[in-house]
């Protein structure tokens, strides 16, 4: 996500999956993903899904290095994979229900493998395939999260308060500060709410894992 713009939370939360631990795994489906070491290293198998459109994406990390190869699914098939070079061309094999190709891309260009305008379309989408970050739970939980920070607040106090912070690569929070607030009595305790949120699935673009710039509004009746 190049130059990403904060975006207030109203990005589709992800559906299915269940939080094992915010600081260590998560468990989508029977796999353990998205694991982070003691040391905030990322670790095994990582996962990032676009639920609305049935996309899923899958790589591996060995000490918080990626690896060479990127798989794309949709709708449980896969559809492209993405083999990245230590120079500036990289490999993809695409594959739809009939046949499959492969080309080369760079980060300017894509060789495509097919003479057909919506195959070529496809292949396109894969590689430069944009996944914003998500809270995981259902479409309640960060609303059930906040529910029970805001329950901790002064009760006397009121009014609403947005939160700016950027998720890492990991879908932590951080740099968290406020970005408006009606009431700066609630600010260091908005603060502590974010910061001590669980991890988000994190943002992804065109083969790699990005940071993001979120806003959240806090709402204090």
């Amino acid at each position: 996500m190049t130059n990403p713009k904060p975006i207030l939370f109203s990005v589709i939360l992800a559906l299915s999956f269940y939080l094992l631990n915010a600081q260590a795994s998560i468990i989508w489906q029977g796999d353990t993903i998205n694991r982070v070491d003691v040391n905030g290293g990322r670790q095994g198998l990582w996962q990032f899904a676009d639920n609305a459109a049935g996309v899923k994406i899958a790589m591996h990390f060995k000490n918080d290095i990626a690896g060479d190869t990127i798989r794309y699914f949709e709708n449980n098939l896969l559809r492209l994979v993405y083999i990245k070079s230590k120079t500036d061309t990289s490999r993809y094999i695409y594959y739809d229900a009939k046949f499959m190709c492969t080309g080369l891309f760079t980060r300017t260009a894509i060789d495509y493998c097919s003479d057909d305008k919506s195959t070529n379309e496809q292949i396109k989408k894969f590689i430069l395939y944009e996944i914003y970050p998500v809270y995981y739970g259902s479409r309640t939980a960060i609303g059930e999260y906040l529910g029970e920070k805001v329950k901790s607040f002064p009760p006397d106090q009121t009014g609403t308060v947005k939160v700016g912070f950027t998720l890492d690569k990991t879908g932590k929070p951080t740099e968290v500060k406020i970005n408006s607030s009606e009431n700066e009595k609630l600010n260091s305790y908005c603060i502590r709410a974010i910061q001590e949120m669980p991890r988000w699935q994190a943002g992804f673009q065109g083969g790699a894992v990005v940071t993001v710039p979120m806003v959240l509004p806090i709402i204090c009746k």
